[in-house]
């Protein structure tokens, strides 16, 4: 199948605060805010679809700075990780300005949107450009829908298991769900 992406580009992904439930309330209960807790990201080329490079940044929640059992447990982020790993947003989001460069940046989603948000959440300004980052569900779900495959249930780093294949590394880690992605694109090219 032909994949119609860019020469070379970014997927990318984050991983934010949530609780028990918080998703399916919209983040709607008092304090729940999806506070950015990891980027990550992967850089290849569609030729190859070879990881060039990786980007991995934890980052120090400030609304909510103590994790919750169900986020540590959803991601394997420790609180001490972001305690001692984590750094302010600004200086994650800096780090990767520097990696994207001027590259396309696909996301399963919108999750530009949600650095966007949490910009305004604390007060600082959202640096990247918006046309940079688009979401890579509409160039992949129709591909998957000729092969027969609901993309629904699935999250970015699960999405690799419609195909029946190994079950690709640990979901809900921001690198691990891209090179996940990575894997569903080799997927698609293959068939």
């Amino acid at each position: 199948m032909k994949l119609a992406l860019p020469p070379q580009f970014v997927l990318f992904d984050t991983e934010y605060t949530a609780w028990e439930g918080s998703m399916e309330r919209k983040w709607s209960n008092p304090g729940e805010y999806r506070e950015v807790i990891q980027f990550g990201a992967v850089k290849m080329n569609l030729e190859t679809l070879v990881e060039e490079c990786a980007f991995s940044m934890l980052v120090r929640p400030v609304k909510n700075p103590e994790l919750s059992a169900y986020i540590t447990t959803l991601t394997g982020i420790t609180q001490e990780d972001v305690d001692t790993k984590g750094v302010p947003l600004a200086q994650a989001m800096s780090g990767f300005a520097e990696f994207i460069g001027e590259l396309t940046v696909f996301s399963y989603g919108h999750d530009a949107a949600i650095v966007e948000e949490n910009c305004r959440l604390i007060g600082i300004p959202y640096p990247f450009k918006h046309e940079q980052f688009l979401d890579i569900r509409p160039v992949i779900d129709p591909l998957l829908e000729e092969l027969g495959i609901d993309p629904t249930p699935y999250t970015s780093g699960t999405l690799i298991q419609a195909f029946n294949t190994a079950p690709g590394a640990r979901a809900h880690d921001a690198v691990n769900d891209m090179r996940n992605l990575l894997d569903v694109l080799r997927e698609l090219r293959a068939r």
